[in-house]
């Protein structure tokens, strides 16, 4: 028994030697795999040290790269061009011209000349002429968009430029009807041989859609006051009426006549020559070199030699009569001397001693209306469908009343109309403000309708020759889908309190309750859009209706009936402003523009998105695209009081 005992003992203390061993065996390993784990972490956060250094010098090095290159945009952007002796102003007309507040020299140097304002390439034009280095302008004359309104206050700046004894050259590779006015106060116009000009003239075409619409089982119910107010007509009647063709006549006499007498004059020729050449319409480069609309034919890389020449920089004997009959260029000498050029772009930061640009002096608010007119807020300048919201409007001049720094407002329209209640809110605000201070109107390319109605309440009214304007008349549509309800099984139950609460309903025509009053609710509308014109005019009621009926006049008609104070334009609306206030003539002012400028980088990214959703669209669809935004504006709008045409040359 002891022995058996001494041998559990002995077995118990192998064991616990076993168990020692075992431990410190364990002991040892967990050591060894911790220094192993330290070892890889240390491993590990010594190689994401060196990565966080070398990300932290990237960035360091983008940060530094960022901040020159910032810094470098910052000089380039700001940086006055040198302008040497001699050098050629190129003017490239593409894009889009705004005519709306300036941009800024950075916002322009940012959108480049695909976004171009009318005042800054009128005071580009100014400062050239009044700038001794400058002895010529290039104008190219590629895409670009503008009434002929905008189209006419360049052209007149471009003939005081060349009346100063400097010269005018224009490169088109086509020209239409619109372009060559533009390009006829050139001293020479250049075409490749391979170009062409469509001349066609001015044509009217509207389209009367009542047998369709009947056929469909839609019957227009529309409503309007004065004979003249012809926007629904197109709906309501087989063909065009009396009154409508006789001022479709009118206006396009006036167009017709006014480009004819620009022409010729332009081009000392006889306007019957002007009236062949529109009779003619198409003509190859070559056909129109003979008739004496192009000067000479010639590709982009002889047009610097050709200027050359014509500047007194080279002899003509210097340039070959190979070059002058042959398409290829011709490398001149090393020698010759260059032609010094700056774009619009860079001019525009060169500034020229002793001109008046209207930087200085009294504030004179200057308010662009642009637009269709509608309830709520304003689109930015120079978006795609241009909107004069009530609301923006509005607080816009209740603001500038109140600006004791504003000594007088000039206010430029360029608008069609919209929505009666809209327009008469935007009236009621502008009679309000020149109660406090003076307001010149200066109409654009369009002030009609709605965009008179804004207008009348004004201390002078100004117009071009070619305004559209007045079409004082007021107009409610509604359709009724009874007859295409039935043809499709369509049954309607009309349940209604109130003996005209369904006026408005698409499901049955009008009773002669409701057409009775609707008649009484738009002549309301009406004798109040002539009241409001009658006392900013200070004439009669009378007066006025006779002359309203919705009649759209040019603005040398307005001006010989009452409606327009003063043909002229935006230099002749500060004019007229300055005499209102007492300024002498030869004082400058400052001109502070509304509404501010959408951020430059936004605006470009707003018509880079609208380019790439037109680009594959046809002109017709894409017109048909705006025409759907504006009618979206107006949807709320009950009554309107709106010109819903264009009038353009064929282009």
């Amino acid at each position: 028994m002891i022995v058996l005992h001494l041998s559990f003992n002995n077995r118990m203390a192998y064991v616990k030697n076993l168990n020692k061993e075992g431990k410190g065996m364990h002991s040892m390993h967990s050591f060894r795999r911790k220094r192993i784990a330290g070892r890889i972490w240390r491993r590990i956060t010594y190689i994401f040290g060196i990565l966080r250094n070398i990300v932290i010098g990237i960035l360091a090095i983008i940060l530094i790269i960022g901040l020159i290159a910032a810094w470098g945009f910052y000089r380039e952007f700001t940086r006055i061009p040198n302008v040497e002796n001699g050098t050629v102003l190129e003017m490239n007309m593409r894009g889009v011209i705004l005519d709306g507040p300036s941009f800024s020299f950075t916002s322009q140097r940012i959108l480049g000349e695909d976004v171009q304002t009318l005042r800054g390439i009128i005071n580009n034009i100014r400062k050239a002429k009044a700038d001794p280095r400058i002895i010529g302008i290039l104008l190219n004359l590629e895409g670009y968009g503008m009434g002929f309104s905008t189209a006419q206050e360049i052209r007149e700046e471009l003939l005081a430029f060349k009346a100063a004894g400097k010269k005018i050259f224009v490169y088109t590779e086509w020209a239409s009807t619109r372009r060559y006015l533009l390009a006829s106060v050139a001293d020479m116009i250049y075409m490749p041989p391979s170009g062409s000009v469509y001349m066609a003239g001015f044509r009217s075409e509207v389209s009367y859609y009542r047998k369709f619409l009947d056929k469909i089982g839609i019957t227009p119910e529309h409503t309007y006051i004065g004979k003249y107010k012809t926007g629904p007509q197109p709906e309501m009647l087989e063909e065009m009426p009396d009154a409508h063709r006789e001022v479709v006549n009118a206006l396009l006499d006036a167009y017709y006549q006014g480009y004819i007498e620009q022409v010729a004059a332009a081009r000392d020729l006889s306007q019957e020559t002007i009236a062949e050449w529109i009779n003619g319409a198409f003509y190859t480069a070559e056909e129109a070199h003979e008739a004496g609309m192009l000067d000479k034919l010639l590709y982009r890389d002889q047009l610097e030699r050709e200027l050359k020449v014509q500047l007194g920089i080279l002899e003509s004997e210097e340039v070959s009569d190979e070059e002058e009959q042959s398409g290829n260029s011709i490398d001149g000498d090393e020698d010759e001397p260059e032609l010094p050029t700056l774009n619009n772009a860079q001019y525009a930061r060169v500034k020229v001693k002793g001109l008046d640009l209207h930087k200085k002096g009294e504030k004179i608010a200057v308010v662009y209306a642009n637009g269709i007119i509608t309830s709520g807020t304003s689109s930015p300048i120079g978006s795609d469908s241009q909107i004069i919201g009530s609301e923006s409007m509005t607080e816009l001049m209740n603001d500038l009343a109140e600006d004791e720094e504003i000594k007088g407002i000039i206010l430029r329209v360029n608008s069609p109309g919209g929505g009666a209640m809209a327009s008469d809110l935007i009236r009621h605000a502008i009679k309000e403000a020149q109660q406090k201070k003076p307001i010149v109107l200066s109409m654009s390319d369009f002030a009609a309708s709605g965009g008179y109605m804004i207008s009348a309440p004004a201390d002078k009214i100004l117009a071009y020759p070619l305004t559209l304007t007045g079409s004082i008349g007021i107009y409610s549509t509604k359709y009724n889908f009874q007859n295409l309800q039935n043809m499709l099984g369509i049954q309607t139950t009309i349940i209604q309190r109130g003996n005209n609460a369904g006026i408005f309903s698409a499901s049955r025509p009008r009773t002669s309750e409701e057409q009775e009053r609707m008649d009484l609710y738009l002549r309301g509308h009406y004798n109040r859009f002539i009241e409001g014109v009658a006392e900013g005019r200070q004439k009669s009621i009378e007066e006025i209706d006779e002359i309203a009926q919705g009649r759209v006049w040019t603005g040398q008609q307005a001006f010989e009936n009452g409606l327009v104070d003063r043909l002229g334009g935006f230099d002749e609306a500060i004019a007229e402003i300055k005499t209102i206030l007492e300024i002498p003539e030869d004082e400058d002012v400052q001109l502070v523009e509304f509404p501010e400028v959408e951020n430059p980088v936004a605006l470009l990214w707003r018509r880079f998105v609208n380019t790439q959703v037109t680009a594959n669209i046809p002109k017709e669809f894409n017109d048909v695209r705006h025409q759907i935004q504006i009618l979206q504006r107006l949807e709320d709008e009950q009554v309107l009081s709106w010109f819903p045409y264009k009038i353009r040359p064929e282009e």
